[in-house]
This record gives C-alpha cells, sequence and structure tokens, in this order.
C-alpha cells in the first residue's frame, strides 16, 4: 500500500461487473468513507455530484485527504447488480501540517 499525504487529493474508483464479468451499472450505488478519526460520510451515485460515473460500471470519487491514519472506503451496489468493494490507504503524519 503507497502511502499519501495530507493534502492529497485521492481518487477511489469502481469497476462494477455481472457475474460474467460484464461491466453493468447497479440501480443504486453508495461510496461509505471512512476517516481515521472515524467520522463516516456516505455518498450516493445520483444525489452527490462529486461521485462520478465514467462510463458503464465505472465510477469514481475524489477525496480530500486532511488526516493522517488509516482511510477505509467501500462501495455498496444494489438493485439491477448487487457488489460490494472495500479497500484502505494510509495517510502519513506530517511535520508541517498538525
Amino acid at each position: 500500500m503507497t502511502p499519501w499525504d495530507i493534502g492529497d487529493l485521492a481518487r477511489i474508483k469502481a469497476t462494477l461487473t455481472d457475474i460474467n464479468s460484464v461491466l453493468a451499472d447497479p440501480t443504486v450505488l453508495v461510496l461509505k468513507i471512512e476517516k481515521p478519526s472515524g467520522a463516516l460520510t456516505t455518498h450516493t451515485y445520483g444525489v452527490d455530484a462529486n461521485l462520478v460515473r465514467d462510463s458503464i460500471g465505472v465510477f469514481h470519487f475524489d477525496v480530500s485527504l486532511t488526516a493522517a491514519g488509516t482511510w477505509r472506503w467501500r462501495w455498496e451496489a444494489t438493485g439491477a447488480l448487487v457488489v460490494a468493494e472495500e479497500g484502505r490507504f494510509l495517510v502519513r503524519t506530517s511535520h508541517f501540517v498538525v
């Protein structure tokens, strides 16, 4: 896992496929992001403009990294396509940002 720095803009991507490995869109797509503090935000495609559909089955969300520690994320797709994907990334402590 490559560490990030406070102040970076990280892109969280989702590539969604059906059981035949064909790119597909879900009826509902939600992205949950947990900051190192434990604060959780939820973003829904079609509601939050920052959750972007790039093409069929391909989505992204850009998050500003404001704190050091482990950030966690989870994509949840429901309806026409049911899949989930989780991940995490590390943001390094800075000597310059308190």
